[in-house]
């Protein structure tokens, strides 16, 4: 079948002059890396140039695109392809390569559905970027906005095991951002959801980008429609890059409706940005000092707040994009240098921002080992705050690093942690790690070998 142009004249130019005058202005001298790139599909108009950015990274000797966008027009189960087809406009056509997409219906993750693309802009606005970078090559088209992880997973396995083979295959993932907030809140939770995609393949944990749509609408839900529209689609590349051993993307731009309109009471959001393999380590927030400032005078009003009042205090928006992602926190206060308080998690369930408005509470008046924090105290207390590393089981205390790691312990229904801090307290590793079994988790030293113990270590950005 052929499948014209839906949105041609509409969301990009119908003649061929025009629209490529477009192209031509807006991709940029860039290093062609990625195999795997994220860009929005609104109008030209409006995310076209953010658009190029990623595609002027994608490799040059592509052969066939699989396109993932998302399923506007239909209810999806399964991501949904087409084959046997021909996409046209007036840069020229383009076919399915079928042989690629008969592999990929062998997997449960996808089905054929025609009705699906029929209507559905979010494919056919990345053919003319395409296009412009080379006249010969194969699409194979995707639309999907189930949010089944397992689904979405074994659809990206499949995909990740053909790119594995085929080197000449590239992935685009198609999708906008937050839907209609006003300006300052699409910038918060854009450049928040592209710092959780990042940290989520930096460390290979899908569910931590789950985590993050669902707080950040769960926060702003009476600002915005959406997070992400095309949510779907980014966790299957999220999937296809974690199965290609990707560990950073790499934002390129961020823009929204509202730079283009100045109409900023409500934007759509667009990012553009790729996978890639790089020598970075592990994923850190790097916090600035505005940033840390805010986190420690948040800590302190949140006790006094409960102070006056009893009630957790409420922030109706955090305005640094890091503090609106999931964090482990630990919130310790000391008096004269003496510890008078210190409550955390070790794993993240809440934003940044109000995990540190929780702990700082909880650590001011629900430490049993303290009464609660006075007024009078107040002014004496200093902060500090901890965000946690995820934790990294380990085989043997010799991957312990003094005066670097933090540790936790589990055994049965016993478990403890020491912050990297208290190493200070401690001459050598026996005696922190003595004191942690001993002491502050009551498992017992001689328990440290039991093959039911289990051993995690971490880092912490401290502020």
């Amino acid at each position: 079948m052929i499948r014209k142009a839906i949105v041609e004249g509409k969301f990009y130019p119908d003649n061929k002059k025009e629209l490529m005058y477009f192209l031509s202005s807006s991709f940029e001298n860039g290093e062609r890396k990625s195999r795997i790139i994220l860009t929005p599909h609104a109008g030209y108009v409006y995310s076209g140039r953010t658009a190029a950015k990623s595609f002027s990274h994608l490799i040059n000797d592509f052969e066939t695109v699989i396109v993932i966008g998302t399923a506007h027009t239909m209810y999806l189960k399964r991501c949904a392809t087409l084959r046997d087809c021909v996409f046209s406009n007036c840069l020229g056509d383009v076919k399915t390569d079928d042989e690629v997409i008969d592999i990929l219906l062998e997997d449960e993750g996808f089905e054929n559905n025609p009705k699906a693309h029929l209507s559905e802009h979010s494919v056919e606005v990345q053919l003319p970027f395409l296009q412009f970078l080379k006249k010969d090559f194969k699409l194979v088209p995707i639309v999907s906005n189930s949010e089944d992880k397992s689904v979405l997973l074994s659809a990206a396995k499949k995909i990740a095991d053909l790119m594995k083979k085929n080197k000449k295959i590239a992935l685009v993932i198609s999708s906008d951002l937050s839907h209609y907030p006003p300006y300052e809140i699409a910038y918060i939770s854009d450049n928040a959801i592209g710092l959780s995609y990042d940290a989520a393949i930096a460390n290979k944990n899908v569910d931590y980008f789950y985590l993050t749509k669902d707080l950040l609408s769960q926060k702003y839900r009476k600002l915005l429609d959406t997070v992400a529209c095309g949510f779907s689609p980014m966790v299957v590349g999220l999937g296809v890059a974690y199965f290609m051993d990707c560990n950073e993307f790499e934002i390129m731009e961020y823009t929204n409706s509202g730079d283009v309109t100045e109409a900023r009471e409500e934007v759509v959001g667009y990012l553009s940005g790729m996978f890639v393999k790089s020598n970075r380590k592990d994923f850190r927030l790097n916090l600035d000092e505005k940033e840390k400032q805010y986190l420690l005078a948040l800590s302190k009003k949140s006790i006094e707040n409960y102070l006056k009042t009893g009630n957790f205090l409420k922030i109706d928006y955090f305005q640094y994009p890091k503090l609106n992602l999931p964090a482990a926190v630990f919130v310790t206060l000391t008096i004269d240098k003496e510890l008078r308080g210190c409550i955390g998690c070790l794993a993240p369930h809440m934003l940044l921002g109000d995990a540190v408005i929780d702990y700082s509470v909880r650590a001011a008046f629900e430490d049993p080992r303290f009464d609660p924090l006075t007024e009078g105290e107040l002014k004496k207390i200093d902060i500090e705050i901890s965000i946690l590393s995820p934790l990294k089981k380990i085989n043997n205390i010799s991957e312990i690093k003094e005066n670097v790691h933090g540790v936790f312990v589990k055994k049965g229904f016993l478990s403890g942690t020491y912050l990297p801090q208290v190493w200070e307290n401690f001459s050598n590793k026996e005696d922190f790690l003595r004191s942690l079994f001993d002491d502050k988790s009551g498992i017992g030293f001689e328990n440290i070998n039991a093959p039911d113990t289990e051993i995690y270590i971490y880092t912490v950005e401290k502020i």
